[in-house]
């Protein structure tokens, strides 16, 4: 009878050794779960010594807390510097990322209203080696960022001497930083760029620069101060040269659109070589380049006629579904 008990009894045991085991690898996921909820909360609420207590409980600093974030990414966005500087002295990555989205730019895209303490939080990413070029899912960098938030003092930080900050670089869109500050109206910033020496000339994947931008959305202090650096194409130094003058103005745009359209025009004729279905289809659009045609038909008046008899001598059924009819509007 004993020796039948035994068995059972040493069964027993396994199974309530299991069950404790278990109970304890819940208690702890519990513990480490309220743990993450009070990071979160204490970084949130910028309390520095709640942070510290919360690392205590056996968070590692790089814990991802709820959305993704680390403590680090919402301290940088909340503009906190005291616990920016704390967690990367114990270790917090400053090149971490949620989908390519970094703490420096959870910094640059922060819309706190206390822009020094963004600087300084900048300051200390910096310091401890975060990549100022790296760029999330749309390509869309740290500079960007701040451009498209009016931070101007990060703006000139990040183009500082020893940060190889990349200003001209282009999201998936085709915009630079100075697109994004002019398309948010921010005068100071489009200063800074351009003093910077930011390219104005650039054009996005429909063919725009960032003054057509500026005039579309009749930002007239921005097309001012780009004007100011626009490059003059087609004409030697030694010619002078009035950005006002009507003349100007008139060569300018239609060298400008002739050549964007002359070029899109051959690219459709392409695809409907390759289409064999002997139709245009339905791509008129990106022979406008993405705009509107009575936008597009503005910028070539007066030579719209111009455009009309090369198109036609190249096709006839591009001519007729693309241009005659628009022209004669």
């Amino acid at each position: 009878l004993l020796a039948a008990m035994e068995p059972n009894e040493r069964k027993n045991q396994h199974a309530q050794s299991k069950l404790v085991h278990k109970t304890k690898v819940v208690n702890e996921n519990v513990q480490l779960m309220e743990a993450i909820h009070d990071l979160r909360l204490a970084t949130i609420r910028g309390d520095l010594q709640a942070v510290k207590d919360a690392l205590d409980k056996g968070l590692t600093v790089n814990q991802p807390l709820k959305g993704g974030w680390t403590a680090l990414m919402y301290a940088c966005s909340l503009g906190y510097p005291l616990i920016v500087e704390f967690l990367l002295q114990q270790g917090a990555n400053p090149n971490f990322h949620k989908e390519l989205f970094t703490p420096l730019m959870a910094t640059c895209a922060s819309t706190q209203e206390h822009e020094d303490r963004l600087v300084q939080c900048v300051d200390l990413l910096l310091r401890y080696k975060a990549n100022v070029n790296i760029t999330e899912r749309h390509h869309i960098s740290a500079l960007m960022f701040a451009a498209k938030e009016g931070h101007a003092k990060i703006v000139a930080q990040l183009l500082g001497e020893n940060c190889n900050c990349e200003i001209d670089a282009q999201d998936s869109q085709g915009w630079t930083a100075l697109f994004w500050a002019v398309n948010k109206g921010r005068a100071n910033v489009v200063e800074i760029l351009v003093r910077k020496g930011a390219k104005v000339d650039l054009v996005d994947r429909r063919s725009h620069t960032a003054i057509d931008l500026a005039q579309n959305k009749r930002l007239d202090q921005i097309v001012e101060i780009l004007k100011r650096r626009q490059p003059v194409i087609g004409y030697s130094q030694s010619e002078q040269v009035n950005y006002d003058s009507s003349n100007f103005k008139q060569k300018y745009e239609f060298k400008k659109s002739a050549d964007s359209m002359l070029q899109v025009i051959l690219e459709e004729l392409s695809a409907t070589a390759i289409n064999n279905n002997g139709r245009c289809g339905n791509n008129y659009k990106t022979l406008l380049n993405g705009m509107e045609l009575e936008n597009n038909l503005e910028l070539l008046k007066p030579h719209g006629e111009i455009i009309l008899k090369v198109a036609s001598s190249l096709n006839g059924c591009l001519q007729k579904s693309l241009l005659t009819n628009k022209f004669s509007k």
